[in-house]
């Protein structure tokens, strides 16, 4: 299978992704979050408060890691996605319209709560495991996209 064709049955096929943050100080923060992608502009967008502590950190340090990955797999034909990125608070009408409403369908329950915002994570990088890393002469992962200033 293509690397290509694998994130993208990764990205489909799950709700979270468990994203890392760090505050001022660089102590880490792990959380879960419920995710839409935009594959046409290749971002990801979740709700969350203002308040939480993953949020807090954000506003002070904006880069971010995550990692998408079914936890049902079975050791050994697991694939998983580690990515790195930067987030900004984004007005709910910047997130495309059927998005927005995914989005708010999966969280109803913790959304009525109005402090909730969106959120837009900018990637800029994507490693994939190596099909082949089990054999001693190949990468253990493989970067599949850079997003940059050179690479948009």
């Amino acid at each position: 299978m293509e690397y290509t064709a694998i994130l993208y049955e990764l990205l489909s096929g799950n709700t979270y992704l468990s994203l890392a943050t760090a505050d001022e100080n660089g102590t880490p923060w792990a959380s879960p979050v419920v995710y839409e992608f935009d594959e046409t502009q290749g971002n990801l967008f979740f709700i969350s408060s203002p308040d939480s502590r993953h949020i807090r950190n954000i506003s002070k340090n904006p880069t971010v890691a995550f990692s998408i990955y079914n936890s049902a797999q079975t050791v050994g034909n697991a694939f998983g996605i580690q990515w790195s990125g930067r987030v900004e608070e984004v007005d709910s009408m910047d997130v495309p319209a059927e998005l927005r409403s995914s989005l708010l369908s999966k969280v109803s329950m913790i959304v009525l709560n109005r402090s909730h915002r969106f959120y837009k994570i900018m990637i800029d990088e994507i490693y994939l495991p190596h099909a082949e890393r089990w054999k001693n002469d190949k990468p253990l992962r493989v970067l599949v996209m850079k997003k940059n200033k050179n690479n948009p």
